[in-house]
């Protein structure tokens, strides 16, 4: 047995930040972040009595697809004294059909069959990550790691089913990613920061990620060389630079802070061949060293007119494609690139894994200000690439944490992941090793080891839910349905299918008679901005019993009626009744939402 398979077996009770354990269910969770079609899944219900007295009874799963029976799982009886604990496993054959998500539906049940408690959970039968990929990040490689320690971190981010980890900032130099050499690697480095990284850190996060079925991604600049780049012998050549002045002088560069392992980054022309074919082998010799599946190329985003060292204008964002495509064609690996604020897009997403847009306001140098400019980014990359993956980098409450330190906004928060899931991508946010061991980091700032804010357990534990409902819902939610004009109205409370203050945001797709309703409630928001800046966005009132009203359009009338919220049931779907009828406007299929305080999803189907 290796040592990984020894430690999962020696923790699998010590769980951390439960998807809102109820009384008596604790967690529910698997051995892998996804699977491919046939494999076997591996289910762990994990139960804690604080019910204050004895109960038995039986834990019975139904897997479930979109709200219809996929599989029941033979129950099994459990009898536990108050303040015991226990942990069932369930083993699951997973259909043949690729890239499709279940829900786990998990319940204890008496002898008499009352429920006692249930909790829902989520699978990913998905032969390739990178067609629903939920991204999640390292940023610390110290001595004190263990194997134990990595395996456990990355045991916390399969359990919010990230399926890719980006590895920021694990390099030596940017232009020499590998410290030592292929046959002689070293042991450690100096990073650009100044910080000493371990390779047996990296190493050992590497083999925890492919463990739990996590792809582990190298991350570098695509064309960046620390000073001193002509006298260090690497043969970087200052011709393949890009220049701000036409003459051949003041070559590109980005000032570091005082004490780094650089003063300046230089760089260089991506559409030059002379600097493809050096870092191309560069990343080469990396990916002969360690196990990484994948570069993840960063960028600057679009600064001013550049010019090569001939004088010539440079427009390098056009040279984006070839500079992917030669990248991908060299090493064989997977390519993921980061179209900063939009920059390079829509013309490098045939030559990358997945979209990723790293999100900036304008006061940043972007446009992705509220939720609504999310959507068009998100829209357009399903527009110029169906059915592509969409990764959004998105940092919550930045300006707070640049002066403050604490935690992050539960609010804010909770309204930005419900926007981006809801439009049809996933958040980058999650990270391990920086806030030790038994939590989880998440992201304030463009530099991923800033920790100025931290999550609140109760936070992890609610966004555990959200991202269980992304993945049971990924069939809806991720470039399958197209966007709709159909209209929804409110019984009485404002609504709109643009994000806008104190209203709740009523959007539709469809494909067909497949309808898809999301709600999010911006009531009483004064701010639609998806940063929430000064981390104080209010909790948004519940509204219950809302009455619905969807013109569907002269398509089939709708046969079934299906709401699910990742703030209630822990996202169990569940049928609604519903009345049709025509008027003036169309005709109209009319339910009630049993609750709304997020975010709501309505499924409609023939």
């Amino acid at each position: 047995m290796n040592r990984i398979a020894s430690f999962v077996i020696l923790t699998m009770l010590l769980i951390s930040n439960s998807a809102l354990a109820g009384n008596l269910i604790l967690d529910v969770n698997t051995d892998l972040s996804h699977y491919t079609p046939g494999a076997t899944a591996t289910i762990y219900v994990d139960l804690d009595n604080t019910t204050g007295s004895s109960k038995s009874g039986s834990v019975t799963i139904n897997i479930t697809h979109l709200g219809v029976l996929t599989s029941s799982l033979t129950s099994q009886p459990f009898s536990l004294s108050n303040g015991g604990t226990t942990t069932l496993i369930y083993t699951w054959a997973t259909p043949s059909t690729d890239y499709t998500g279940y829900s786990i539906e998990v319940d204890a049940v008496n002898s008499g069959g009352a429920t006692l408690d249930s909790m829902n959970s989520a699978i990913d039968v998905s032969s390739s990550w990178t067609k629903f990929p939920r991204y999640g990040y390292v940023a610390d490689y110290p001595s004190s790691l263990t194997s134990a320690a990595a395996t456990h971190d990355m045991w916390l981010l399969k359990n919010y089913h990230i399926d890719g980890v980006q590895f920021y900032d694990w390099q030596w130099k940017h232009h020499i990613p590998l410290a030592g050499s292929v046959s002689t690697p070293a042991s450690s480095w100096e990073n650009i920061n100044g910080d000493t990284n371990y390779a047996s850190a990296v190493n050992d996060y590497i083999d925890a990620a492919h463990y739990y079925g996590i792809s582990a991604m190298n991350y570098n600049l695509m064309y960046g060389a620390f000073a001193g780049y002509g006298q260090d012998g690497s043969g970087v050549d200052y011709n393949w630079g890009l220049w701000e002045q036409n003459n051949g002088t003041d070559q590109w560069n980005i000032s570091m802070p005082s004490g780094w392992a650089t003063t300046n980054l230089y760089i260089f022309d991506p559409g030059n061949t002379g600097w493809q074919r050096y870092i191309y082998g560069q990343e080469s010799n990396v990916f002969s060293v360690y196990g990484f599946d994948g570069w993840h190329v960063d960028q600057l985003g679009n600064w001013n007119t550049m010019y090569n060292h001939s004088g010539t204008s440079v427009n390098y964002g056009a040279e984006f494609p070839g500079f992917l495509s030669g990248a991908s064609s060299a090493l064989g690996k997977t390519i993921v690139f980061n179209a900063v604020a939009g920059f390079g897009l829509p013309s490098v997403l045939a030559d990358e894994a997945f979209g990723y847009v790293e999100c900036w306001p304008t006061a940043n140098g972007g446009t992705q200000n509220n939720y609504n400019d999310l959507k068009s980014v998100v829209d357009g990359i399903n527009t110029a690439s169906p059915g592509e993956g969409v990764v959004l980098p998105a940092y919550m409450n930045e300006v707070y944490g640049e002066s403050n330190t604490g935690y992050f906004n539960t609010p804010g928060v909770l309204l930005a992941d419900a926007a981006i899931f809801a439009i049809g991508a996933s958040h980058l946010e999650l990270g391990a090793g920086l806030g030790g061991n038994d939590t989880l980091d998440m992201l304030d700032n463009a530099y991923f080891p800033n920790e100025n804010l931290t999550p609140t357990t109760s936070l992890l534990s609610t966004l555990q839910v959200y991202y269980d409902f992304d993945v049971e819902y990924e069939n809806l939610l991720r470039g399958q349905l197209s966007n709709s004009t159909n209209t929804i109205a409110l019984t009485g409370i404002a609504n709109g299918p643009y994000a806008a203050n104190n209203e709740v945001w009523a959007f539709a797709k469809n494909t067909g008679s497949t309808h898809m309703l999301n709600f999010i409630n911006l009531l009483n928001a004064t701010n639609t901005n998806w940063r929430d800046d000064d981390a104080n966005y209010p909790i948004p009132p519940t509204q219950t019993n809302v009455v619905v009203t969807y013109y569907y359009g002269g398509g089939t009338t709708p046969g079934h009626i299906y709401w699910a919220s990742p703030d209630t049931s822990t996202g169990r779907m569940a049928a609604l009744s519903f009345v049709t009828g025509s008027n003036g406007t169309g005709n109209y299929v009319q339910f009630t939402l049993p609750s709304l305080a997020y975010w709501d999803m309505v499924y409609l189907t023939a």
